[in-house]
């Protein structure tokens, strides 16, 4: 991020380990929608402060709630009962994981695409933004049906420096007539159980608190 923003921006991208003296992390400092400017890191999924004090996301604050997964003591005993090898079982749900986040994480482009460039499809022949991958497609053209006409703001970063709160929500929807907003964020479960459910709405209270 830093060496796009310094090749083609007028003024160089400091980071905030070397605002600290200290270039070992890739903290950048950006404004946010609300709650003015914070220091985030894109590979650590993480927000600081000039203190360097960590705040709180909304998906950390979710998942606190969650009862740890032992990985390990279940899968040897999956391998006791089955005969199948305890790092192969764990292999697969490490792939079957990636798998998912990376579904998820395509998908939630391909929303933000449609949501933030289709105000420009009339300029083109083809419509560049939407994904030619049905798989995407469907999901993305299915979802907007009926809310063409919404004012929303995508990946809207929103912090709360008293209670050092920070998250990014998918989608944030202005309603006009209550002059109020929509906390939106987009899920790809193949199933959601009641505690799952729980769980997501735990993290759209963490960011309509801010």
């Amino acid at each position: 991020m830093k060496e796009l923003w310094d090749r083609y921006s007028e003024k160089p991208l400091t980071t905030h380990g070397e605002a600290l003296g200290s270039t070992n992390d890739d903290f950048v400092e950006i404004e946010a929608f609300i709650g003015g400017k914070i220091w985030y890191s894109a590979s650590k999924h993480e927000y600081r402060n000039d203190k360097g004090e960590i705040y709180l996301s909304g998906s950390k604050y979710a998942s606190s709630f969650d009862k740890p997964f032992d990985a390990q003591s279940i899968a040897g005993k999956m391998a006791t009962k089955s005969g199948v090898p305890a790092q192969d079982i764990l292999k697969m749900w490490d792939m079957k994981r990636d798998i998912s986040n990376g579904y998820g994480t395509a998908l939630h482009l391909a929303m933000q695409l449609y949501g933030e460039y289709a105000k420009h499809s009339e300029a083109f022949e083809k419509n560049y933004h939407i994904h030619d991958l049905a798989v995407f497609k469907d999901a993305v053209e299915s979802f907007y049906a009926s809310r063409k006409d919404e004012e929303a703001v995508y990946e809207a970063l929103v912090v709360d420096h008293a209670r050092k709160y920070a998250g990014q929500i998918d989608r944030l929807v202005y309603n006009r007539e209550s002059e109020s907003y929509w906390v939106q964020d987009f899920k790809t479960n193949a199933e959601l159980d009641p505690k799952k459910l729980a769980t997501y709405w735990k993290q759209l209270s963490f960011y309509a608190s801010i």
